[in-house]
């Protein structure tokens, strides 16, 4: 009698995969995780190097505090009898990037002279409650300012006005982290920066600022740039700081 022997070999369904298969989908996933890391990396790298390309790191000779919601530039001269000023600037307002290119060169001399004191308070109403490049401009100098790096803060604020139609809704924080990183800003303040994590503490301290220069104002009104003097607009004409450093 002749023996009959069923194979129990199973025929593999051809849409079947394997753990081979399996394994080299992810390691594809990864190395495409990789190369797009990679590329947005370079290509914002690349775009804040265009940025600071032209832009002139300068030295500082003033103190940077952080008093009563404002950023204070004191001179190593400066007395009480120094004349103070507060500039409101929010880093969206064209004109407070122009007032800036036009009289920043003059407001840093007299501080650095000790003629003047320049207590600056930082808006954000041009975002309009959002989390928008007002917020995010102005978070990212905070953070340098409350780290008591004047030169970091001073430089980056040039920075953000002096290319302000070329930065204004297309950096973010890592752009932002990127050229504090540069300017040799301590790692806890970059980190601030990049993790967005006084994000809130600058909101809260736009508004307080916003809402003191609406008390000064005669109408109630929020605009941007302004200059008080002793609680007295200034007229933000050639000689403005020549005015207000006069004793």
């Amino acid at each position: 009698m002749k023996e009959t022997i069923v194979s129990t070999t199973r025929v593999k369904n051809p849409n079947e995969r394997g753990n081979g298969f399996i394994w080299a989908l992810v390691i594809l996933g990864l190395v495409i995780a990789v190369v797009i890391g990679y590329i947005l990396f370079t290509g914002r790298t690349a775009q804040t190097e265009k940025v600071l390309d032209g832009v002139d790191v300068q030295d500082v000779a003033f103190d940077v505090q952080y008093q009563d919601n404002a950023i204070k530039l004191v001179g190593k001269d400066a007395t009480e009898d120094t004349p103070q000023i507060d500039l409101y600037e929010d880093y969206s307002c064209s004109y407070c990037a122009k007032l800036a290119a036009r009289s920043d060169g003059d407001m840093k001399k007299a501080v650095e002279d000790g003629k003047l004191v320049v207590n600056i308070r930082s808006l954000n109403f041009l975002d309009r409650g959002q989390d928008g490049h007002s917020t995010l401009a102005g978070a990212s100098a905070d953070a340098l300012a409350q780290a008591g790096d004047a030169k970091a803060y001073w430089n980056l604020r040039t920075t953000l006005l002096e290319k302000q139609e070329e930065v204004y809704g297309k950096w973010q924080a890592d752009n932002m982290a990127d050229v504090s990183e540069a300017l040799g800003v301590p790692a806890d303040a970059v980190k601030a920066i990049r993790d967005r994590s006084n994000i809130e503490h600058y909101k809260q301290v736009a508004t307080e600022n916003a809402e003191k220069l609406k008390a000064a104002d005669p109408k109630g009104q929020v605009s941007t740039p302004r200059v008080l003097k002793d609680g007295v607009d200034v007229e933000l004409d050639e000689n403005w700081v020549d005015e207000v450093s006069a004793k």
